[in-house]
């Protein structure tokens, strides 16, 4: 059976169910082939065929008695990604134990005392009084995972970075952890503590660590309160994600705090996670503190897995819609790690197309290139140049947001010469410059997580690229030029494969 339209031939059917599955023809894309169906009549639902793994279950023997990974699905995320060394969570807390097993090999980069002026974050704190905070929340944001010990961190491969804010927790202490932090490679901030008072040097330093697309979080606190009403700090501040506590029936935990100015929630509630090995390794404490840096695990997960150009902002935008609806106690919901990783899982590429093309400097000229040979001509001042424009369209939107564009293409030019990739400003009627290389690299491109606005028509969805190839006028260089061979231009878009 074949789709007329689509050229699409049917692989296999379940008519029990009323699903069939089709191959699609190599020039029609997998978004173009769901668009299609959904708006057919008779169609029902259509979806992208997805290979399946072994779900991810943990080696860590006290595992098993974990609840939250299951209620926050960090679980089935962990078979999309396992996070990375180098996605660095911040605990900005009482410090580490650096001889704790969970914390060995990659698990920690370098951290610091702010609190007193040391590069010593050891917990070394009463534990009477202060119970291993910091320990207990760097497990449960990326204790070692799989590695036959312990428990199951939800960042799994994500590193900590301990940054020791107490016991002299003070604004302009905690503000310089905040900036250490940002300024030494951490992807996410996980903050659980908080005051009832207002620091404009806490929120000038916050606001200095999201401009640098760092993903900050802080507790909502622990007093059953409305913080509308009573507004709780850092997590009132502009651009933190203030966290809450749920229960392992997924309800609010009776200390959360509340409202609409909590935006997100996690469990928090008899959470089993890592003391210092002094007293006993591990334990269970319940707090809106337990909340934040599970949540600041699953984020280390999204870092390591989004395409590159993800902004911080898009994160906590997909995190807010992805969450799971626990009653009307905080503006959004529960974080569902899985929902919120795959909503960055990108399409294959999606292939631009090709509306025209012509010489833009030079003359035609014969050879072996695939897509436009291109003999160069003297430019007084300047030297010899030989130029392709090309004008492709973009893609129609498909049921998922843009993620990455690439315009790529491939040549054969003099090593001497320099080659460079321009696209028209719509804005300034004018050609930027995207790109250039030497003439022997053969390749030249640019990649952007969505191509810019003033880069393409509104109503047409074109937009117009140049490759040129400049020989500077100098001694020795050939009088009669060079040939530009192009090989391939194209553009291609990569969309999430969530709507």
């Amino acid at each position: 059976m074949i789709d007329g339209p689509l050229g699409a031939t049917e692989v296999s059917n379940r008519p029990q169910i009323g699903w069939r599955t089709v191959k699609l023809p190599a020039n029609v894309s997998i978004q173009k082939a769901i668009a299609y169906y959904r708006k057919s009549s008779g169609v029902l639902a259509a979806e992208p065929r997805f290979l399946h793994d072994l779900d991810v279950t943990p080696n860590d023997p006290r595992y098993s008695v974990q609840y939250a990974p299951q209620i926050t699905r960090s679980n089935l995320a962990w078979d999309l990604t396992r996070g990375a060394p180098k996605t660095v969570i911040a605990i900005l807390d009482t410090g580490i134990d650096f001889t704790h097993p969970e914390f060995q090999g990659n698990k920690l980069v370098k951290g610091i005392d702010v609190s007193n002026n040391d590069n010593d974050p050891t917990d070394d704190l009463d534990f009477n009084t202060y119970a291993n905070h910091g320990i207990h929340c760097s497990g449960i944001a990326a204790a070692g995972t799989n590695n036959g010990v312990g428990i199951a961190g939800t960042g799994f491969n994500c590193a900590i970075m301990p940054v020791k804010v107490f016991p002299n927790s003070f604004a302009d202490v905690i503000s310089k952890g905040i900036i250490y932090a940002a300024d030494n490679g951490a992807k996410v901030i996980s903050m659980s503590l908080g005051s009832y008072s207002y620091s404009q040097e806490m929120q000038d330093a916050v606001t200095y660590a999201f401009r640098k697309n760092v993903v900050v979080l802080a507790s909502a606190g622990n007093d059953n309160v409305d913080t509308v009403a009573n507004p709780h700090y850092p997590s009132d501040y502009v651009n933190v994600v203030s966290t809450g506590s749920t229960d392992r029936n997924d309800r609010k935990s009776d200390f959360s705090n509340f409202g609409k100015r909590v935006d997100i929630a996690a469990p928090g509630s008899d959470i089993l996670s890592t003391f210092a090995v002094a007293n006993g390794s591990y334990g269970e404490l319940s707090g809106t503190s337990m909340a934040t840096p599970a949540v600041a695990g699953i984020i280390g997960l999204v870092w390591s897995y989004a395409p590159p150009g993800t902004k911080n902002t898009e994160i906590i935008s997909a995190m807010k819609k992805t969450s799971v609806n626990v009653g009307n106690w905080l503006s959004n919901g529960r974080i569902d790690a899985y929902k919120l990783v795959n909503y960055f899982t990108v399409s294959t590429p999606v292939p631009a197309t090709l509306v025209a093309k012509s010489i833009f400097q030079g003359t035609a000229a014969t050879g072996t290139g695939a897509y436009m040979n291109v003999r160069s001509v003297a430019v007084r001042g300047t030297g010899h140049v030989a130029g392709v424009t090309t004008t492709f369209k973009m893609p129609p939107n498909p049921i998922g947001q843009l993620r990455k564009s690439t315009i790529s293409t491939t040549f054969t030019s003099d090593s001497a010469t320099t080659v460079q990739l321009f696209i028209w400003n719509y804005s300034t009627g004018k050609y930027d410059l995207l790109n250039s290389v030497v003439g022997s690299t053969g390749r030249i491109s640019y990649t952007v997580d969505a191509l810019p606005s003033q880069y393409y028509d509104k109503n047409t969805r074109n937009f117009t690229v140049i490759l040129r190839a400049l020989l500077p006028s100098r001694s020795g260089n050939p009088s009669n030029g060079f040939v530009l061979p192009v090989n391939s231009f194209g553009e291609t878009f990569n969309y999430s494969t969530n709507p």
